[in-house]
Formats: structure tokens, C-alpha cells, sequence
């Protein structure tokens, strides 16, 4: 069930606070709850106490302040937005809450190891039952279509986070070495204004392409066509995006990072490249076209995030609480 809520950051206390009646009679009226993104879910202490509650927890609020802080200080200067400075103090106050709803859950889904592992490192053990369950992809059959060389693309809002203002400044380096060369980026957000001009200070108008927001479908349709899709994230917990494009044969460009390091097998689903560094991440972006020849191998990568073991493996989870 879809309710409406602010769109201000922290957005699940929001949704929690204008919800807060509904949720408490739709637990009243099921056999277990399962929050889904509980960041500040301070519902949980209530709602415990009447059904079984599932937790899935999709990030560590401490790994991502971690990646923050660890980002210099000459980028921070240059491209953080008091959007994304709003975004992450709402995100620190997170602590608390995170640790409760890690503590008390009846279970616990992680969406990575790497989450789990932060988790565990930071809060302990929880009272109740773990799970590693990834996100799931529905796996389709996709057509055979002619890709073309050098064709890079990143999708997703633009954040601090997402590193962009290193892609768009790495990729300049590719455009010196292959002229041909094409970036599309997909989505908007806070940093889009400086994005813009960053692509005009550099004489790229040409080569790279914002397409804005765009539908699923089409975003879909578009993928095959790519070498790679860059995303060079300071953190991620498990990224959709990123596994689509493996669905679609097409290798990746990441940053070497526990979060990155888990979702490629270096030199053949994606290349790595050094954190902040555009002429590594450059180096990657022209090695990962060499990827792209070995679409089956990444595709049969991709056929272990399939959307039915996700679902078959969170009914698991219900029916181990039933049979309490």
C-alpha cells in the first residue's frame, strides 16, 4: 500500500509520522509486519509487541558517514549542496534507531554482507534471526542488439554520493584518448545545476548527454546499447541499477570499495578503480569495453539476483516466524 508523505528528508520519519494510525491497524489486522527501509523507525517498539516484525535493512548509516568523511576535502568544497548537507545530518541521527530496529526485529534481512558485516561490527548481535537476501532482479530474455564501443552510461540521482562530478571529469580523459566516446546520464537531483556547467567548462556538450528522468522501460531498452554503466559510489547497499545492467550483458566501472568489491568479479563483470582518483577510474572505463565481449558470463552472473529466489527466500523468513 502506496501513502502519501513529505518528500523532506529524513523521509521515513515523515511517512511514519502522517501514517502512524494506518500502520498500527494494518498490523492489528496481519500475522506478521515487515518493515522494509526502516530508517527511524520508531514505530517498531509498538508495533513488536502486537505481531512478529521483519526488519530489511538496505544500508549502515555508519559505513555511509564513514564514506563521507573519508571524502577530500577539495570535493567537498567544490560540489556539496545544502541539499546533500541536510541529507546527511538527517541520515547521522539515524544511529539510534538503526540499532533498535537491528536489536528488537524478530528478523533481520540484510540486503549484502557488507551491511550485515557493519552491523554486526558496530551493534553486536541482535535478539532475533539474520538473513543475507538479496535484492532481485526479474530476469528477462533480452534481444540481441548491436552495442556500441565506448558508449558509457550512469543512472541515478544526483548526489554527492553517486560521484559524478568524478565521472564527468574522468571522462574527459576518455574523450582525449577515444574522441568518439559517449556518456549518457540518467536521473536529476541537487547537483544537477553543477553538473551542467561542469560539462560546459570542459567543451563536452557534445559527448555527454543528460537525459533527465526516464521511465524503467525505457531505461531498460536503452542499457543493451552501452559498453559499460559507471557508478563510481562512494557507498551502496545493494544498487538495482547495477544489476540490471548485468542482466543486460553489459559490465560495469566501480570504485574499489567492500561495498563494490561484492557485486564484481574484477576483470569480468566490471573493472575497479581507486577512490577520487579520474585517471584510474578513466583507465577502467576504457578497460571495461573489453567486458563487453563476455555478455554471457555477466548475464549468468546477474541469474543469481533473480527476483523469485528473493521472494522464495523472504517466504522462508514469514514461515519460520509462523512456526514459532
Amino acid at each position: 500500500m502506496r501513502t502519501a508523505f513529505r518528500d523532506i528528508s529524513p523521509r521515513p520519519f515523515w511517512y511514519q509520522i502522517q501514517n502512524a494510525r494506518l500502520i498500527k491497524s494494518l498490523a492489528n489486522q496481519s500475522d506478521i509486519v515487515h518493515i522494509n527501509s526502516p530508517t527511524g523507525s520508531f514505530l517498531l517498539k509498538r508495533l513488536v509487541k502486537l505481531k512478529p516484525v521483519v526488519t530489511t535493512i538496505h544500508g549502515s548509516v555508519m559505513d555511509w558517514s564513514r564514506s563521507f568523511l573519508s571524502t577530500p576535502v577539495r570535493y567537498l568544497m567544490r560540489y556539496l549542496t545544502p541539499h546533500d548537507l541536510a541529507l546527511y545530518g538527517a541520515r547521522a541521527t539515524t544511529f539510534l534507531t538503526d540499532m533498535f530496529d537491528y536489536k528488537e526485529s524478530s528478523s533481520v534481512i540484510f540486503v549484502a554482507k557488507h551491511v550485515a558485516q557493519s552491523f554486526k561490527k558496530h551493534y553486536g548481535s541482535p535478539n532475533g534471526s539474520t538473513h543475507i537476501i538479496y535484492n532481485g532482479i526479474r530476469i528477462r530474455q533480452q534481444p540481441t542488439s548491436d552495442w556500441e564501443p565506448f558508449r558509457f552510461y550512469h543512472a541515478g540521482r544526483f548526489y554527492l554520493s553517486k560521484g559524478l562530478p568524478l565521472l564527468i571529469d574522468a571522462f574527459r580523459l576518455v574523450s582525449e584518448a577515444v574522441p568518439s566516446s559517449v556518456l549518457n546520464i540518467y536521473g536529476t537531483g541537487p547537483l544537477s545545476a553543477h553538473i551542467s556547467r561542469r560539462i560546459q567548462q570542459l567543451g563536452l556538450s557534445k559527448q555527454i548527454c543528460l537525459k533527465g528522468f526516464v521511465s524503467n522501460d525505457l531505461l531498460r531498452r536503452s542499457v543493451p546499447r552501452n559498453s559499460a554503466f559507471v557508478l563510481p559510489s562512494t557507498y551502496e547497499g545493494c544498487p538495482i541499477a547495477l544489476l540490471e545492467a548485468y542482466m543486460c550483458g553489459v559490465p560495469a566501472v566501480l570504485p574499489d570499495l567492500p561495498w563494490a568489491q561484492e557485486f564484481a568479479v574484477n576483470r569480468t563483470t566490471a573493472t575497479l578503480a581507486s577512490p577520487f582518483d579520474i585517471h584510474d577510474l578513466s583507465e577502467a572505463m576504457l578497460a571495461a569495453v573489453n567486458l563487453r565481449q563476455s555478455s554471457g558470463k555477466i548475464r549468468e552472473y546477474a541469474s543469481r539476483f533473480n527476483l523469485s529466489t528473493m521472494i522464495d527466500r523472504t517466504i522462508e523468513v514469514y514461515a519460520s516466524l509462523a512456526r514459532r
